[in-house]
């Protein structure tokens, strides 16, 4: 029973880390047609969602594309605001604090052709 208790409690502490660590934006273009591609990846066109777990400091290239226009790279990072799950974990582990801070709520962007 010990043991199973212990697996359980590993396996709660490893999932609160993995979420505090993570933070989602919304990527916007405010032409609709324009491809979003973040870290070279294409997640779609106009509007997207993105999360990922990189630490304080961190930043992403985002690149918009679109047949007949000049690709144009934008760079988002995590300075959007305080943390409160890595903040509270820091308290405790210290090492979370490295995400204590989120991507703000969202981004937007214009494509100049």
């Amino acid at each position: 029973m010990y043991s199973t208790i212990k697996k359980t409690m590993s396996v709660l502490i490893a999932v609160t880390f993995v979420t505090a660590c993570s933070s989602t934006t919304t990527i916007q273009v405010t032409d609709p047609m324009a491809k979003i591609y973040v870290d070279g990846q294409m997640l779609g066109k106009g509007s997207v969602q993105y999360s990922d777990t990189k630490i304080i400091g961190s930043t992403t290239p985002v690149m918009l594309k679109k047949d007949g226009c000049d690709s144009q790279t934008h760079y988002i990072s995590r300075d959007g605001g305080l943390h409160v799950g890595a903040l509270i974990g820091g308290l405790f582990f210290l090492v979370p604090f490295l995400w204590v801070t989120k991507y703000r709520p969202g981004y937007t962007f214009d494509l100049d052709c």
